[in-house]
Order: structure tokens, then C-alpha cells, then sequence
């Protein structure tokens, strides 16, 4: 049965039918939105501590951060095509498991360099007493935050280029994951509730997500507060500016957890069990949508519009759809014809650069939040990051507000 939850042929229980709705699966995409976002954050949060550790200055770990973005304008517009028309449900979990994958990756710069030879001179295990006595006036600052002005005295030595190599690749290949997630997921609901319910639906989503910077920049909190190396005792606090956390830690959780729910993600089935089917309200005769038309068995030919009637919505539906098959058939040119129609739609176009410009103001501010409290106002990092945990559960209960009262609109 297509419509039911499982994996396959074989795999399909009968007691996971009662799941096939989109009351279940908006829990889940939820949930694994709020996962997406506390990535997202957990990096910002444990910049500080990779950039000591690895001595990376600032302006080399913005160009590192770009790979997310970089895999999303470059592969975007094809995943997103050639994802819609298949198992939309498996195309998200495929991308779950590879924003898990990316998450394991940046684990391997910890498990290749280890902890590094200041953060364990800093332990009673291998005490290095005159590193440890070291006064402000007389070290060498090497565990000093990197920055433009220090580069050349400091960050220049870094020993390889391996760690900066493999995080500008986990941010790339969680590029492609969070692609998938974002482009699909949407408009898999979207398609499979009543129109009226669709805004309440993704105001919901869009509440989980914002639930995820929070819980973010405490597990950054929690993991920072452990010592680089649990195995080891250090012999300074939390306080000293030569601490540094666990960093590596949280990646491991994430890259589970994102595992665990790609699985589950991918039990749902093509079509949702719809309660209160979605109606289109200019369709009287026939209530097909576009979806279901693409989705027929049998395609559309030509001598299906010998009754072409050119106010009717769904003649005019097939006309679209019977273009778009033929270009598709003849020659893969249905790419060509929906990105061509996508750059025709002003208020689409204008809503893109509304946010590439929101983009364009706030991604530093999320970027460099945590540094800034810690170098300014000389707070240690878990320190930092709680308080930036606040702000943003702060943030999170206006939204929850606001889509309360949006449900009681409606």
C-alpha cells in the first residue's frame, strides 16, 4: 500500500498506518527542524574555541563558514526539482543522514590533531608548570582568539591545513542536507492539507525551528563547560581564557540524533492519510490538483484536450501539465521550463531578495554574538553562550505568542 508508512515493498507494519497523517509528520519535520537549527547555532557557538584551537583567524573562518551556503546556491535548484517529483519523504530523510555525516566530519580534526599540546600542559596528567605560570604580561597570548591584527604573530603557524579543509566540507555537505529538508518538506505538507490549515501548519514548524537556537547555544553551554579532553584533569577553571571545551562533543550528539530521524522521516509514504482532504475551491467538476494530476498512472495525452475549454482551471492544469511532459520527454527540457516560469513570478523574485538581504544584515550578528560577549566583556565561553541561550528563549516565546494568537484568528 503506497499511502502507508514503512520502507519499501516488504517493510510496512500495519500498526504504523495510524502515523500516515500530517498531524504525525509535522511533529517529526518539526523536531527535526529545531535539530537543524541547534546545528546551525552549535557551530556559532563553538567558533571561538575551534578558532583558539586550531589558531584560524576570524576572516578565514567566514570563508569557511560560506561552504553551507555555497552547496546550497549550487545545487539547490536541482535537488529541489528532481527531489519534488519523487518519495519526497525519502528524498528528506537522504538528506538528514547526509547533514548527519556532515556533523561526523567535523569531529575529525579532534580525533586526527587530539586535544593539542597547550590544552594538555594544562593538566595534572602532563602539568607543564612554567606554561601554567604564565602571567598576562610575559605568554605568548597563543591561545588568544585570532584576529586580523594578530595573524601574522600568531595564527600564522597553524601546523596544517586539514582542519580548515574539513570543516569548509562538513558546512558544504550540510549545504546539501538542509537543502533538501527546507525545499521539500514544505510543500510535501502543503500538498496534503486543506489550504485554510497550511499557514497555521508552518507557523508551527516555523515555531519549532525557532525553539532550536536555544537549545543550541546550551548545548554549546554544556559541552564547553567539559574539559577538551574528558579523560584528563585540568588544574585551571572554566574562567581562565587558556580553558577550552569539549567542542567536539556536541557534534557527535547532533550527528546521532539527525541519524535517528532521518529513519523515521523516511517511514512516510508518498500521499498522506488526509482527515479533511484538501479542496480547491475554483475546481468544481473536478477536484484533482496539479499533484495528483502529475502523479497519475496513466499521463496525459493530446486527445485528452479535444474538449479544451480555455476558462476552465483544470483544462488549463493539463494543458501545463501535457507541456511539461512532452518537453521532459523529448528533450529534458522540464527543468528549463519551471525555472523559467519560477524567474517569471515577480513577487516570488522580490520575496528572494527580500531575504537575501535579511540574510545579508543578520548573518554576522548570529555569526559573531558569542565572540564578541566573550572578548568584550570577558566571559568565558558556556558563559557567552548562556546568555545568548536567554535572548533567544526570549525570541522563542513571542513566537509561540504569535502563532497562538494567529490559530485564534483563524
Amino acid at each position: 500500500m503506497p499511502d502507508t508508512c514503512g520502507l519499501g515493498p516488504c517493510f510496512r507494519p500495519t500498526w504504523l498506518r495510524k502515523y500516515a497523517t500530517p498531524r504525525a509528520f509535522l511533529v517529526v519535520y518539526g523536531l527535526l527542524g529545531t535539530i537543524q537549527a541547534m546545528a546551525y547555532i552549535y557551530f556559532v557557538a563553538t567558533l571561538t574555541t575551534l578558532e583558539k584551537r586550531f589558531k584560524i583567524p576570524s576572516k578565514t573562518t567566514g570563508i569557511v563558514m560560506s561552504g553551507n551556503e555555497i552547496s546550497q546556491i549550487l545545487l539547490s535548484l536541482t535537488l529541489s526539482y528532481y527531489g519534488g517529483r519523487g518519495n519526497r519523504p525519502v528524498w528528506i530523510a537522504w538528506g538528514v543522514a547526509v547533514s548527519g555525516l556532515s556533523c561526523y566530519i567535523l569531529v575529525l580534526p579532534h580525533l586526527v590533531h587530539g586535544p593539542g599540546r597547550d590544552a594538555l600542559a594544562l593538566t595534572e596528567e602532563y602539568l607543564d608548570t612554567h606554561f601554567y605560570n604564565m602571567t598576562p604580561e610575559n605568554r605568548d597570548d597563543s591561545l588568544a582568539v585570532c584576529s586580523a591584527d594578530s595573524y601574522d604573530k600568531i595564527c600564522g603557524d597553524m601546523a596544517s591545513m586539514m582542519p580548515l579543509v574539513l570543516t569548509f566540507l562538513s558546512q558544504f555537505v550540510l549545504g546539501i542536507g538542509s537543502t533538501l529538508y527546507y525545499a521539500l518538506g514544505q510543500p510535501y505538507l502543503d500538498d496534503n492539507v486543506k489550504k485554510t490549515e497550511t499557514p497555521m501548519l508552518l507557523g508551527c514548524i516555523l515555531a519549532f525551528r525557532a525553539l532550536g537556537p536555544a537549545l543550541g547555544f546550551a548545548l554549546g553551554s554544556g559541552c564547553l563547560s567539559v574539559y577538551i579532553d574528558p579523560s584528563v584533569t585540568p588544574v585551571i577553571t572554566k574562567k581562565d581564557p587558556r580553558w577550552l571545551g569539549a567542542w567536539w562533543l556536541g557534534w557527535i550528539i547532533l550527528g546521532t540524533t539527525m541519524l535517528m530521524f532521518s529513519f523515521i522521516i523516511a517511514l512516510f509514504p508518498r500521499h498522506l492519510q488526509q482527515t479533511n482532504p484538501r479542496k480547491d475551491l475554483s475546481i468544481t467538476e473536478n477536484p484533482k490538483n496539479t499533484t495528483e494530476l502529475l502523479h497519475e498512472e496513466q499521463p496525459l495525452t493530446k486527445a485528452m484536450l479535444t474538449d479544451f475549454m480555455p476558462n476552465d482551471p483544470v483544462s488549463i492544469k493539463k494543458k501545463e501539465i501535457l507541456h511539461i511532459q512532452d518537453a521532459t520527454a523529448t528533450k529534458g527540457e522540464g527543468f528549463k521550463i519551471a525555472l523559467k516560469r519560477l524567474l517569471k513570478n515577480q513577487l516570488l523574485m522580490a520575496n528572494i531578495m527580500a531575504g537575501v538581504f535579511y540574510i545579508l544584515g543578520a548573518s554576522g550578528y548570529m555569526t559573531y554574538t558569542i565572540k564578541y560577549l566573550e572578548t568584550q566583556f570577558q566571559k568565558s565561553a558556556a558563559g557567552a553562550n548562556i546568555i545568548a541561550g536567554i535572548v533567544m528563549l526570549l525570541t522563542t516565546f513571542r513566537l509561540f505568542v504569535e502563532v497562538c494568537q494567529a490559530k485564534i484568528k483563524l
